[in-house]
Protein backbone atom coordinates (compact mmCIF):
# COMPACT_ATOMS: atom_id res chain seq x y z
CA UNK A 1 0.00 0.00 0.00
CA UNK A 2 1.90 2.56 -1.36
CA UNK A 3 0.09 5.30 -0.23
CA UNK A 4 -0.32 4.61 3.23
CA UNK A 5 3.56 4.16 3.53
CA UNK A 6 4.50 7.45 1.81
CA UNK A 7 1.65 8.84 4.29
CA UNK A 8 3.52 6.54 7.22
CA UNK A 9 6.94 8.16 6.20
CA UNK A 10 5.89 11.80 6.38
CA UNK A 11 4.75 11.30 9.83
CA UNK A 12 7.62 9.44 10.98
CA UNK A 13 10.04 12.34 8.91
CA UNK A 14 8.45 15.04 10.65
CA UNK A 15 7.91 13.59 14.42
CA UNK A 16 12.14 13.80 13.88
CA UNK A 17 12.11 16.95 13.11
CA UNK A 18 14.08 18.39 16.54
CA UNK A 19 13.72 22.14 17.60
CA UNK A 20 17.38 23.01 19.17
CA UNK A 21 16.71 26.48 20.10
CA UNK A 22 13.85 28.67 19.56
CA UNK A 23 13.93 32.68 20.76
CA UNK A 24 10.86 33.63 19.34
CA UNK A 25 11.68 33.19 15.67
CA UNK A 26 9.84 30.29 14.91
CA UNK A 27 6.91 29.78 13.56
CA UNK A 28 8.27 32.77 10.52
CA UNK A 29 4.99 34.46 10.93
CA UNK A 30 5.58 38.16 9.86
CA UNK A 31 8.40 37.42 7.66
CA UNK A 32 7.65 36.60 3.94
CA UNK A 33 10.77 37.10 2.23
CA UNK A 34 13.67 34.30 2.63
CA UNK A 35 17.09 34.79 2.31
CA UNK A 36 18.06 31.27 1.72
CA UNK A 37 21.87 30.12 2.36
CA UNK A 38 23.82 26.88 2.07
CA UNK A 39 23.66 24.18 -0.31
CA UNK A 40 21.56 22.02 1.53
CA UNK A 41 19.08 24.42 1.61
CA UNK A 42 18.14 23.45 -2.26
CA UNK A 43 19.33 19.75 -2.31
CA UNK A 44 18.51 18.23 0.78
CA UNK A 45 19.89 15.15 2.11
CA UNK A 46 17.04 12.70 2.00
CA UNK A 47 18.43 9.20 3.84
CA UNK A 48 21.64 8.32 4.59
CA UNK A 49 24.26 5.81 3.00
CA UNK A 50 24.02 2.06 2.67
CA UNK A 51 20.85 0.43 3.83
CA UNK A 52 20.26 4.16 5.22
CA UNK A 53 19.12 5.12 1.76
CA UNK A 54 16.06 5.48 1.27
CA UNK A 55 13.68 5.65 -2.25
CA UNK A 56 13.53 9.25 -2.84
CA UNK A 57 10.35 9.12 -5.10
CA UNK A 58 8.51 12.44 -3.33
CA UNK A 59 10.72 15.18 -1.37
CA UNK A 60 10.49 18.85 -1.45
CA UNK A 61 13.85 20.93 -0.46
CA UNK A 62 13.54 23.45 1.08
CA UNK A 63 13.04 26.46 -0.90
CA UNK A 64 10.66 24.63 -2.96
CA UNK A 65 8.94 24.42 0.67
CA UNK A 66 9.39 27.74 1.55
CA UNK A 67 8.00 28.60 -1.80
CA UNK A 68 4.84 26.15 -1.59
CA UNK A 69 4.18 27.68 1.90
CA UNK A 70 3.62 31.20 0.03
CA UNK A 71 7.38 32.95 1.08
CA UNK A 72 9.59 34.03 -1.15
CA UNK A 73 13.04 33.07 -1.75
CA UNK A 74 15.32 35.43 -3.16
CA UNK A 75 15.53 34.37 -6.62
CA UNK A 76 19.29 35.67 -7.52
CA UNK A 77 20.52 33.97 -4.50
CA UNK A 78 18.90 30.56 -5.31
CA UNK A 79 20.36 31.16 -8.71
CA UNK A 80 23.77 31.35 -7.17
CA UNK A 81 23.45 28.29 -5.30
CA UNK A 82 21.66 26.37 -8.19
CA UNK A 83 24.74 27.26 -10.67
CA UNK A 84 27.41 26.61 -7.82
CA UNK A 85 25.85 23.27 -7.31
CA UNK A 86 25.68 21.81 -10.81
CA UNK A 87 29.47 22.93 -11.36
CA UNK A 88 31.19 21.76 -8.25
CA UNK A 89 29.09 18.85 -8.72
CA UNK A 90 30.51 18.38 -12.83
CA UNK A 91 34.16 18.40 -11.13
CA UNK A 92 33.77 15.46 -8.75
CA UNK A 93 34.59 12.03 -9.33
CA UNK A 94 32.05 9.39 -10.29
CA UNK A 95 30.54 6.66 -7.39
CA UNK A 96 32.86 3.73 -7.11
CA UNK A 97 29.57 1.79 -6.22
CA UNK A 98 25.77 2.55 -4.94
CA UNK A 99 27.04 1.82 -1.69
CA UNK A 100 29.18 4.48 -1.61
CA UNK A 101 28.50 7.52 0.27
CA UNK A 102 27.99 10.74 -2.45
CA UNK A 103 31.06 13.27 -1.87
CA UNK A 104 29.31 16.65 -0.79
CA UNK A 105 30.67 19.51 -2.63
CA UNK A 106 32.55 22.64 -0.40
CA UNK A 107 29.67 24.62 0.67
CA UNK A 108 30.12 27.81 -1.18
CA UNK A 109 31.73 30.22 0.10
CA UNK A 110 29.62 33.49 0.62
CA UNK A 111 31.26 37.36 0.21
CA UNK A 112 30.38 39.67 3.17
CA UNK A 113 28.90 42.03 -0.02
CA UNK A 114 26.73 39.78 -1.26
CA UNK A 115 25.07 39.20 2.80
CA UNK A 116 24.95 42.18 3.10
CA UNK A 117 22.99 43.08 0.11
CA UNK A 118 20.75 39.88 0.98
CA UNK A 119 20.08 41.48 4.94
CA UNK A 120 19.18 44.82 3.30
CA UNK A 121 16.38 42.97 0.79
CA UNK A 122 14.82 40.19 3.16
CA UNK A 123 13.24 40.11 6.44
CA UNK A 124 14.45 36.69 7.67
CA UNK A 125 17.72 34.33 6.47
CA UNK A 126 17.55 30.91 7.06
CA UNK A 127 20.87 28.60 6.59
CA UNK A 128 21.34 25.43 6.16
CA UNK A 129 24.10 22.83 6.89
CA UNK A 130 24.15 19.30 5.62
CA UNK A 131 25.78 16.51 6.72
CA UNK A 132 25.71 12.82 5.24
CA UNK A 133 25.62 9.47 7.58
CA UNK A 134 25.07 6.19 7.33
CA UNK A 135 27.52 2.90 7.34
CA UNK A 136 29.78 1.69 4.77
CA UNK A 137 32.72 3.37 5.15
CA UNK A 138 34.03 5.05 8.36
CA UNK A 139 33.55 8.83 8.72
CA UNK A 140 35.65 11.68 8.53
CA UNK A 141 35.47 14.03 11.32
CA UNK A 142 36.27 17.06 9.35
CA UNK A 143 33.71 16.80 6.53
CA UNK A 144 31.24 14.41 8.35
CA UNK A 145 30.90 16.25 11.68
CA UNK A 146 32.48 19.21 12.19
CA UNK A 147 31.60 22.54 11.04
CA UNK A 148 34.17 23.43 8.11
CA UNK A 149 35.58 26.70 7.27
CA UNK A 150 33.26 27.54 4.41
CA UNK A 151 30.29 26.92 6.83
CA UNK A 152 31.46 29.04 10.24
CA UNK A 153 32.17 31.41 7.56
CA UNK A 154 28.78 31.50 6.34
CA UNK A 155 26.87 31.45 9.61
CA UNK A 156 28.86 34.00 10.93
CA UNK A 157 28.71 36.43 8.13
CA UNK A 158 25.01 36.21 8.13
CA UNK A 159 24.40 35.97 11.57
CA UNK A 160 26.07 39.65 11.84
CA UNK A 161 24.97 41.06 8.66
CA UNK A 162 20.92 40.26 9.48
CA UNK A 163 20.99 40.60 13.32
CA UNK A 164 22.90 44.24 12.38
CA UNK A 165 19.66 44.95 10.52
CA UNK A 166 17.56 43.55 13.67
CA UNK A 167 16.70 40.61 11.61
CA UNK A 168 16.38 36.63 12.73
CA UNK A 169 18.54 34.39 11.18
CA UNK A 170 17.20 30.19 11.39
CA UNK A 171 20.26 27.63 10.92
CA UNK A 172 18.81 24.19 10.13
CA UNK A 173 20.58 21.27 10.47
CA UNK A 174 19.96 18.57 8.02
CA UNK A 175 21.84 15.45 9.19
Amino acid sequence: DLKQHAQIARQVAAEGMILLKNEGTLPITSAKNVALFGNFSYDMIAGGTGSGDVNKAYMVSLDKGLANANYTVNASLAEMYKKYSIEQKAKLPPLKSPFHPKTPITEMPVETSLVEKMAAENEIAVLTIGKHSGEFADRNLEKDFNLTSNEKAMIEAVSKAFHAKGKKVVVVLNI
